[in-house]
């Protein structure tokens, strides 16, 4: 008769530890790779950036939205602090204002609001009724001058008929001459940046574009090499740290689809 002895190959448990752990590993890889791929378009950015742009691009953030479906999201945004600021008289000449009316029951708050918004843009100096935050939301676009002399001319020829119909409305009209607004405004941020990248109105600056296309050529291959090794070295313990980011509204996530479809067309 004979007996047979088996014993398990001590480095055996190393590979009954990286099964164990394969579903944890699995899940920390998948939110690991967009995050390192993000960081790296941020860095390209960084390093290609215009750098006339206030604050630009020193405030872009990487950020982390709620999970979709089975996905897992990061952005590139500004955080929400920097949309907002207060107009400077030393503004006035390259700055315009969009009109935004709000509702409330599916109604508009305020019809002076409308009014304005009606004939969108105006300029610092045109402006002829500030509404409040609970009438409207005011966008200031920073562009040239000649394109704030052109809203100008436009808002001077209606002026007389605008101010008509406010008044009827018993809305107290802004004294002429009045510059400064009270209220902070929304500034568009992305609009300055697309002007850049594209050229439009000035010089082009393409630094998005290239960054973006890199993650195809460059940054998902490195991410994946430096990654991959969570998946097969059962002694690699870099997958437990926490590497959650800041997470952003799930609400922001059109915003800033909308911003990248119109830098890469298609993501291509």
């Amino acid at each position: 008769m004979l007996e047979f002895y088996l014993k398990e190959a001590p480095n055996n448990k190393l590979a009954w530890k990286l099964k164990d752990e394969w579903s944890e590993r699995l899940a920390a890889f998948i939110l690991a790779l967009p995050q390192e791929v993000a960081k790296d378009v941020r860095l390209d950015v960084m390093k290609l950036a215009p750098t006339d742009i206030p604050k630009y691009p020193d405030m872009l953030k990487v950020v982390q939205f709620p999970k979709q479906g089975d996905w897992q999201l990061m952005g590139i945004i500004p955080p929400g602090w920097n949309y907002s600021q207060r107009l400077k008289t030393s503004d006035a000449q390259r700055t315009i204002l969009e009109i935004h009316p709000k509702m409330k029951g599916g109604e508009v708050v305020s019809q002076a609001a409308v009014v304005l918004s009606r004939n969108n843009p105006w300029t610092m100096q045109t402006l002829p009724y500030e509404p409040n935050r609970r009438e409207a939301s005011i966008r200031s676009r920073r562009v040239d001058e000649k394109a704030v002399k052109v809203v100008e001319k436009e808002r001077e020829a209606q002026k007389t008929v605008i101010i008509q119909e406010l008044r009827s409305l018993g809305v107290p009209v802004r004294a002429k001459g009045k510059v400064l607004l009270q209220r902070r405004v929304s500034r568009d941020i992305a609009f300055e940046v697309l002007r850049r990248e594209k050229g439009i109105g000035m010089p082009g600056k393409a630094h998005w574009r290239p960054a973006v296309r890199a993650v195809y050529t460059q940054h998902f291959k490195s991410a994946m090499e430096e990654l991959g090794v969570w998946m097969a070295d059962p002694e690699n313990e870099a997958w437990r740290e926490d590497r959650n980011l800041p997470i952003e509204a799930a609400s922001v996530i059109k915003r800033v689809q909308e911003f990248q479809d119109r830098i890469v067309p298609g993501g291509a």
